[in-house]
């Protein structure tokens, strides 16, 4: 697996000396690489090359950017493409995730990604139902998406397979919530990750003025959805505490940035491990600590009957 994406450095003259680039022509959708920068100028100038192909490199790009975003390469585009010609070519790379294009940059003879979530569903239907929480068991967050109980030898199997979706989270019993792979060791150490020492709850602090709520806080296994207006969702991040009057959100990663008063439509996506049901909600930016990656929500609306689980769910000791 490749290591970490470093930051862009702030010489181009280092970029124009460096191999070691990958190419996704969407012609075809053919990958090819290691080369140099010389040859993709030469590959643009003589037209085998568009400034919609996609390029990458381990050192300087933070991920797959199209050819006249990269800018050792700016010089060779009078303009920039228009708008709508470039927004009708990310149809042509919508299943081509960044961490797919990444693994077939680390493992350009590689086979083709497998998808992890069928792979490991498949393995978790043969767990019987009364060991679904014993302790040598995971549970694992792919983009978004719950999948397990799974061992860590059958995530060994799907990495055999193809590379590790975008977004991955763990959780056994024991746990508070959901935590980022890097943050389990044994985890990390497949993926060939560092691995990160996490707290295992940032969100249980200590609420002071307009942060505080008046009920009980109970830290709840989920995962945070924003919801637009035409039905699709994104993953904000990690249910820290819940409470029957609000809850607050984890952020890895790089965070998004909340303003007070923010209003935002959310589902809350409980563990098939918990007692609570996925349920939606809009609600209200309470308070926002950069310093943690903490934002605090007040619930605005919420279905009486989900609202009434979990006042039950708060209620008791966790």
């Amino acid at each position: 697996m490749s290591s970490p994406l470093k930051a862009p450095p702030a010489s181009i003259s280092t970029l124009d000396e460096s191999a070691g680039w990958y190419v996704l022509r969407l012609n075809g959708m053919r990958f090819e690489g290691p080369a140099k920068i010389d040859a993709i100028r030469n590959a643009l100038e003589t037209g085998k090359l568009s400034w919609t192909d996609y390029a990458y490199h381990p050192d300087f790009l933070q991920g797959w950017g199209r050819l006249c975003e990269v800018r050792a390469l700016v010089k060779l585009f009078p303009k920039a493409p228009e708008a709508s010609v470039l927004k009708s070519y990310e149809g042509l790379v919508k299943t081509k995730t960044e961490s797919d294009l990444r693994w077939r940059a680390a493992n350009p003879s590689g086979k083709s990604p497998s998808n992890w979530y069928l792979l490991l569903t498949e393995r978790s239907k043969n767990i019987p139902r009364e060991e679904r929480l014993n302790e040598k068991y995971w549970y694992l967050l792919l983009d978004g998406r719950e999948v397990g109980p799974v061992e860590m030898a059958d995530v060994e199997r799907a990495l055999k397979a193809g590379p590790p979706p975008s977004s991955l989270f763990g959780w056994q019993k024991g746990m508070r919530n959901w935590i980022p792979a890097d943050g389990i060791p044994a985890l990390a150490k497949l993926i060939g990750v560092n691995h990160v020492d996490y707290p295992e709850d940032p969100s249980f602090v200590i609420e002071r003025g307009n942060q505080r709520r008046k009920s009980s806080r109970r830290s709840l296994v989920a995962s945070v959805h924003q919801i637009s207006a035409d039905g699709s969702s994104r993953m904000l991040g990690i249910c820290g505490d819940l409470s029957a009057q609000g809850f607050q959100l984890i952020q890895y990663g790089v965070p998004e940035k909340y303003s007070q008063g923010t209003r935002l439509i959310m589902e809350i996506r409980a563990s098939k491990t918990s007692d609570v049901i996925p349920f939606k909600l809009s609600a209200i930016v309470k308070w926002y600590d950069p310093e943690r990656n903490l934002v605090g929500f007040e619930f605005e609306t919420i279905d009486p009957v989900d609202h009434k689980l979990i006042s039950k769910y708060t209620s008791k000791l966790g």
